[in-house]
Parts: C-alpha cells; structure tokens; sequence
C-alpha cells in the first residue's frame, strides 16, 4: 500500500505538468502570444546568463548581492546596445517597407512584362501558366497591401502594436526574474521528481543548457553575420532594401534547409526587374555566402550537434508550421530537441529503475 501511495503522489506532481502541455496544445491558437513571450524570455535568459557570470566573476560586488548587480549591468549594456542599433536600423527599415508596399503596383506589371518577353511562344503552356501564377500572387499581394493601408488608422492596428509593446515589455521583465530566480526555478523543477533521479536530472539540465545556450546563441549569432555579409553584397551590388533584404536573410537562415531559400527570394526578383544579369550575381552572393556559413561560419560557431535526421528536421519545421506559423518555423528544431532529450531521459530512468528491480 506503501508503494502504492508512493506511486499516486508522484503522479500527482506531475498532474500539472501535463495539464499544462494539454492545455498550450488544445488552445495554441490563443496562447501563441503567450507562449511566444515565454519563449522568448527563457531563451534571452540562457543566452545572457554566460554574461551575467562573466560580470559577477570579474567585477567586485558585495558577495550577498553580487548576482543582481551583475544582471543590473548586462540589462542596461544590452538595452543600451539595442537601442542605439534600434535607432539606426529601424528607420531605415520602416523606409524600405513602406517604399516596397507603395511600389507593389509597379512591380506586378514589370514582372508581367519580364515573363511575357522572356519566355517565347514556342513554350505557350509554360507562359500561360506562369503568368496566370503570376497573376494570382498579384492580386493576393494586393489585397493584403490594401488591407494593411486601410487598417493603418483602424483601431486593430493599435491594437496589434500595443500588444507586441506588452509582450516585449513582459518578456524582458521575465527574463530579469529567470534570471536571478535562477537557483529558485532549478531547485523547483528538481523538487517535483524523486530524490533518486537528481543525478540524471542534473545531466539532463546539463544537456538542456546546450542545446537552449549553445546551439541557440551560435544560431542567433550566425544569422547575425549572414545577415550582414547579405547586406554588405547587396549594398555593393546596388540593390535597393539592401539592409532590409539582408536582416530578412539572416532571419530566415535560422530556419534549417529552407531559410536560405526564403531569403533569396525578395532580392532575386528584385535584381530581376533590374536585370537579369544583376539577379543572376545576387544569386550567386546568396550560394556564396551559404558556403562561407556552412564551411567556416557555423562549424566554428555553434557547439553542439543535435542528432537529428534532415527527414525528421523537414517533418518537424512542416509540423511547427502548421500549429505555430512562422514562430513555429523558427522554434521547431530547437523545442523538438528538447522534447526528445526529455522522451530519452525518462526512458532511461524507467529503464534503469526497472532493471534494478528485476536484478534486486
């Protein structure tokens, strides 16, 4: 009866949990901007706690209140830093968007054009097909254009905007808290399982911390230089939105096997109403500087290999699509491993404390 008790409380401990993860799956639709808020805090959590023990190591504060100063200083240099990145970048963006939006009308037909002249009659069917596809994207860039300048007074754009104010405002508070609760959050996550499962948990915790620190940051940083070596082509190329085109670059190569492929589409056609010769070389800066990151960029940057199989990799971005969006196809890869490290820990633990009861 002893064990029987036993085993119920455990079950009750981890009621929660599974509620939990019921629940952000039943209503992920409404809790998306919940759960993207979250997210983004832990992970902005793990990539500058690295930072926060760099300064609590090398700068002498009170022993007793060392932490929080050390997150006090990482706070204000990284809110320094991106604001004054902010300040620099944003206008700029916001310039090349809304040049893009007003300019959509004149694209269209020049890319109608370009298909009519370019490709002969001899290839009819191909033609007709192409320009009807091209007819098609057309008229559904224009409704959602004319739909984002309708509502560009409407109240639901306020909306929109104070709520992305609130989620980033929230997550930064969150972050502050994880980060100085740190030793509080871990010692509660370590309290709901057995006494006897601490030491795999640690590691468990351990491979976590690659995985959320390791491969995440060297991701994060990679797109940084991506994007960058994007812009600086671009730039010297003479195509226009270069910086624009070249932060949407680094954004999508986050996304594994696909995202190069998504960030070469703008500048591409772009280049194209320009010249063909012209989308040709943006082309080739786009493969070159999938090179460099494939060969020296991202080997020599991110730690770590996650194990994962490209088929499985493919299935899984289609999958956080599909229930997430485009957050979904960011995150996908990195929650899947977590998933699987957490499916393979408790395996092992069943496992192990199965095989001893059978030896005993």
């Amino acid at each position: 009866m002893k064990n029987v008790g036993g085993f119920w409380i455990r079950i009750i401990r981890f009621l929660p949990a599974v509620l939990l993860v019921l629940g952000i799956f039943l209503f992920r639709k409404k809790l998306s901007g919940v759960f993207i808020t979250v997210f983004a805090a832990v992970l902005t959590a793990y990539m500058l706690d690295p930072l926060v023990e760099f300064v609590q190591k090398h700068l002498n504060f009170a022993r007793n209140k060392a932490r929080i100063r050390a997150i006090q200083v990482v706070f204000i240099s990284s809110l320094f830093v991106i604001g004054v990145t902010a300040t620099f970048i944003v206008p700029i963006v916001v310039a090349n968007v809304t040049d893009i939006l007003e300019s959509t009308d004149e694209i269209i037909p020049k890319i109608t054009s370009y298909v009519e002249s370019s490709i002969s009659d001899e290839h009819a069917g191909v033609k007709n097909k192409i320009l009807e596809m091209t007819s098609a994207a057309a008229e559904s860039i224009s409704l959602k254009v004319d739909g984002i300048s309708s509502g560009a007074t409407s109240f639901s754009l306020y909306e929109k905007v104070s709520g992305a104010l609130v989620g980033i405002v929230t997550a930064i508070v969150l972050t502050y808290y994880f980060l100085r609760d740190k030793k509080t959050i871990l010692n509660g996550i370590f309290g709901i399982f057995p006494y006897e499962w601490r030491s795999q948990i640690t590691d468990f915790a351990d491979e976590l911390a690659m995985i959320s620190s390791k491969f995440i940051q060297g991701q994060v940083f990679v797109a940084v230089i991506v994007g960058a070596l994007e812009t600086f082509g671009l730039f010297l190329l003479g195509i226009p939105y270069s910086l624009f085109y070249g932060i949407i670059g680094g954004l999508s190569n986050m996304i594994p096997y696909f995202g190069p492929f998504i960030g070469a589409i703008l500048p591409v056609i772009t280049a194209l109403l320009i010249s063909p010769a012209r989308a040709l070389w943006v082309l080739v800066l786009f493969l070159l500087v999938q090179q460099i990151d494939n060969h020296f960029i991202s080997p020599k940057i991110i730690e770590g290999n996650l194990g994962i199989h490209p088929a499985t990799v493919i299935i899984v971005i289609f999958i956080g699509q599909e229930l997430f969006g485009i957050w979904g196809l960011v995150a996908a890869i990195p929650v899947y491993a977590v998933i699987k490290c957490i499916a393979i820990r408790i395996f092992k633990l069943v496992y192990f404390k199965n095989t001893q009861r059978i030896e005993s």
